[in-house]
């Protein structure tokens, strides 16, 4: 290997055209070599590792690059040197990082070969091929804070680009992260306040202590169309605001919303998406007199439009979000409603609300003072697993009814038989009683679907008291889990209680495992993951 120095030719060119030649000719006297490792290191550095790994007998010219940049520049006298020169080089890999070697023109492009840039072009897209293969899930949410031009598909859904094994590959790629990072903090939590941490809470070989299982997929007939509850935006598809639109966010412009229908979005039910076509008939239909809101105009009144759908039962549940005053978009959505036009839908409208929001931003919270009965039911009916479970807006359930029932049968499976293999829920003279948990608590349980499943199973202790506690933050959902505990005859086997989970926990536990008899266990159900001070 020759160390890195500059040579000039000994024979200087006889002419113009001749120094130019090997340009025009297309040959390349110039290398770029990248590596995703060269930006953690300096110029000195890269030039020690080109010194001691790079075996050739060629003579070049290396210009590691200022700073900590993540290529090299190599200088040749000759095509065949380069040429050499990437042969030997071709195996190296830098701290077990692949080397990325481009041929460098510079200057005019119109002085490469044909030959030359296919090889450019064939490069590059094997390049975006190989980085498309190893992006997570975090990359590519990171990736589209940045990109503009990308359609309503790639937005709102863009892990549809993707086959389905993709998907799933992705996704466990993604909580396999997020498992290790729970750990880790969890780890540090109990180190800060020096308490002493449980084992699942070490990472061993950047692999999390807690168990975590094969990814679970959804069945092919539930792979599109399968949310039950979804959110429209009413706005303009223009930032001049002339063209009103019903639907998803494409883009940003200027403060203003620009949206596109979803009519080709494939994880929205048909259902669904007749009901946009109808808003935006209504939308159109009285633009005179009720008109969008006008994020960079401040002014207008429709929103925003949130749908809940229950399957088992036909029941469609609308808000309409919308600015003061809105008495006659009150009086639009109301007629709409009671008309054959919503009646003739594959699944009507059967319960509507109107929603104050006179904020900037169309996030808000669901606050019953907010919220005002014009239409229909109040409440729609979700069933899971045997069991039915009233929703009013502000309720939260599972956007994929048939992976829920899914998930929740492999976890309930799971936490009473330490198996969750299995296509139905275990049977309670099914289970070991020496290994039944003394109680089950579910921490954050909204309308309290997973602890019901429980109750259902388990049903009361001996003496009469609940077997199963849910312990819920939100005052309303606790009483839609009891009215529907009630319903399901589980009120004596489920006990709901209101409060922060911090500050409740401690005295739940004391009182379900006040009778807890030899190596009985105390089950904790957390969905999604947390941890917190108790």
């Amino acid at each position: 290997m020759s160390e890195p120095q500059s040579v000039k030719s000994s024979e200087a060119p006889t002419s113009v055209e001749d120094s130019n030649a090997p340009q025009r000719q297309g040959d390349v006297l110039k290398l770029q070599i990248f590596c995703k490792k060269f930006n953690n290191i300096g110029e000195k550095a890269k030039t020690e590792w080109f010194n001691s790994e790079v075996k050739s007998n060629v003579e070049y010219t290396l210009d590691a690059a200022t700073g900590k940049a993540r290529y090299v520049f190599v200088k040749f006298k000759s095509a065949a040197d380069t040429a050499q020169f990437k042969n030997d080089i071709a195996e190296l890999k830098f701290k077990g990082a692949e080397l990325d070697i481009h041929d460098f023109y510079g200057g005019d492009k119109s002085k490469r070969t044909r030959k030359a840039r296919c090889e450019t072009e064939e490069r590059a897209a094997l390049r975006k091929k190989r980085r498309m293969e190893n992006i997570t899930l975090k990359e590519m949410r990171e990736k589209a804070k940045y990109e503009k031009d990308k359609t309503l598909l790639e937005k709102s859904a863009p892990l549809f680009t993707y086959s389905y094994a993709e998907q799933l590959r992705l996704k466990e790629q993604f909580i396999m992260h997020a498992a290790r990072n729970f750990t880790r903090e969890v780890k540090a939590h109990c180190e800060k306040r020096q308490y002493p941490f449980p084992n699942w809470a070490r990472v061993h070989k950047n692999k999390p202590g807690c168990t975590v299982h094969e990814i679970v997929g959804s069945p092919e007939t539930n792979l599109e169309g399968y949310r039950n509850k979804c959110e429209f935006t009413i706005g303009y598809s223009d930032f001049q605001c002339s063209k009103p639109e019903v639907g998803f966010v494409r883009r940003v412009e200027g403060h203003e919303l620009l949206i596109e229908s979803g009519k080709a979005l494939p994880h929205i039910p048909a259902c669904m998406k007749a009901i946009e076509g109808e808003l935006r008939k209504l939308v159109l239909e009285n633009y005179d007199q009720v008109k969008p809101f006008s994020r960079h105009q401040k002014k207008g009144t429709w929103r925003q439009v949130m749908l809940r759908w229950s399957p088992s039962r036909d029941q469609m549940l609308m808000v309409v979000m919308c600015c003061e005053p809105y008495e006659l978009a009150t009086n639009i959505i109301k007629t709409w409603a009671e008309s054959a036009a919503n009646k003739s839908l594959p699944v009507p409208v059967s319960s509507v609300f109107m929603q104050t929001n006179n904020g900037v931003c169309d996030a808000c919270d669901m606050k019953a003072e907010d919220l005002h009965h014009i239409y229909g039911d109040t409440r729609v009916m979700m069933d899971m697993l045997g069991l039915e479970f009233p929703l009013q807006p502000a309720s939260f359930f599972q956007t994929n009814v048939v992976m829920c029932k899914k998930l929740y049968t492999m976890a309930v499976r799971l936490a009473l038989t330490g198996s969750p293999d299995g296509d139905d829920l275990p049977k309670l003279e099914e289970l070991d009683s020496a290994k039944m948990p003394a109680a089950v608590v579910d921490v954050c349980s909204g309308v309290g679907t997973i602890t019901q499943v429980f109750a259902s199973i388990l049903g009361p202790k001996p003496d009469g008291k609940p077997r199963v506690y849910g312990l819920e933050l939100v005052p309303d959902a606790v009483e839609d889990a009891k009215a529907s505990a009630r319903a399901n005859k589980l009120d004596s086997s489920v006990r709901f209680i209101a409060g922060r989970a911090e500050e409740t926990i401690e005295d739940v536990i004391k009182e379900a495992c006040s009778d807890i008899q030899g190596g009985q266990k105390l089950t904790v159900i957390v969905d999604p993951p947390r941890y917190f001070d108790a």
